[in-house]
């Protein structure tokens, strides 16, 4: 079987940063609903889903796109102020970066997919460079 390229996930998988998506969740959900998330509702309702659907489902009702940029922006903050302050773990999976370096030596493309929004794309450029 012949392959045209290569996509990685980004968030989890090259850049392990799921404890503190959980956590920032936990967070943002005792603010706007008084209290946090469990374990039942991370696993449930938080991975694999969008901002959209874990804000509506921590208000009980729909919202607009409006309202939705400002409650995703006000969870984001959280999350990115955890990773700067986790100095340890705010770096590429071990591997990655040689991963990445070896596929671009032998021309073999490659790409990388994310479902984070476009502050957290510049936040990680801006903070991994």
């Amino acid at each position: 079987m012949k392959y045209s390229g290569i996509i990685f996930d980004f968030n989890g998988t090259l850049f392990f940063d799921s404890d503190k998506h959980e956590e920032s969740w936990r967070i943002f959900s005792k603010k706007l609903r008084g209290n946090s998330l469990n374990d039942e509702e991370l696993q449930k309702v938080m991975h694999g889903r969008t901002n959209k659907s874990l804000i509506e489902y921590l208000l009980g009702n729909p919202i607009d796109d409006e309202k939705l940029f400002q409650l995703s922006e006000e969870k984001e903050r959280i999350y990115r102020e955890m990773c700067i302050k986790d100095k340890t773990n705010f770096k590429l999976a071990p591997g990655a970066i040689e991963l990445l370096d070896y596929l671009k030596e032998k021309q073999i493309r490659y790409t990388i997919a994310t479902a984070s929004g476009k502050t957290n794309l510049l936040f990680y450029i801006e903070f991994t460079s």
